[in-house]
């Protein structure tokens, strides 16, 4: 996925608030393939609701989606109970991090219930 040209870039809903998330975007690719980038910012001093964390027990912990996407024991244990997590590419800088996903269909978050999980 990462070293392809891009045509063009989309940007997609997410909580501009959240001070991990810095920009989540559906690139298109010339050959009509698409991902999904996310950018995600270290944790910086900062307060309120929203507010980012290096501690690994707190809510918005800012490496959290980067240790999802890479173990996989849990994609394993995920794919158990039906949810399949995107093939993704980590990169890591001192300020952050990039998400590059591969784009699948399915049920968006602000869709998903309960009732859209696969029961097994």
């Amino acid at each position: 996925m990462t070293g392809d040209a891009e045509i063009s870039t989309t940007t997609l809903r997410h909580n501009p608030l959240n001070a991990v998330t810095a920009t989540v975007e559906r690139i298109t690719y010339p050959d009509a393939r698409t991902a999904v980038r996310k950018q995600l910012r270290t944790a910086v001093e900062s307060t309120g609701p929203w507010a980012a964390s290096t501690d690994p027990r707190h809510w918005n912990y800012w490496r959290r989606e980067l240790e999802v996407y890479q173990d996989e024991e849990l994609r394993k244990q995920l794919a158990d109970a039906g949810l399949v997590l995107p093939a993704a590419e980590v990169e890591e800088y001192a300020d952050g991090a990039v998400l590059l996903m591969e784009d699948i269909d399915g049920t968006p978050g602000t869709d998903f219930s309960s009732t859209n999980a696969v029961r097994r």
